[in-house]
């Protein structure tokens, strides 16, 4: 099962309240949050994530995933963990600044 997140807003006379319910394989948490804060509610509850792996030959992989659970990257075999924390290390630091290279022109 992929995570899943529900949010209500709720109200309850003039108090305004976002439930956010998070979903995962393990557990089900709830987090309450005074409407004052729903931006940042919603970017908690709606961040992708990187995910460690090992692959079939055993060796380590990372992939990162969207809010959505869909996979937007991984990245090729590495020998060891920490390797491959290494390596989503210098996506963070670099994805930012990469241009795009058009090479279907």
């Amino acid at each position: 099962m992929l995570e899943e997140t529900y949010i209500f807003n709720c109200c309850a006379g003039s108090v305004h309240i976002l439930m956010v319910t998070l979903l995962t394989r393990t557990c089900l948490r709830t987090f309450f949050y005074n409407t004052a804060y729903y931006r940042e509610a919603i970017i908690l509850s709606a961040m992708p994530k990187y995910e460690i792996y090992k692959d079939a030959a055993g060796k380590f992989r990372w992939r990162l995933k969207a809010p959505n659970g869909e996979i937007i990257a991984s990245s090729e075999a590495y020998e060891s963990k920490d390797s491959c924390k290494s390596g989503i290390e210098s996506v963070k630091t670099n994805a930012p600044k990469a241009e795009i290279a058009d090479t279907t022109v």
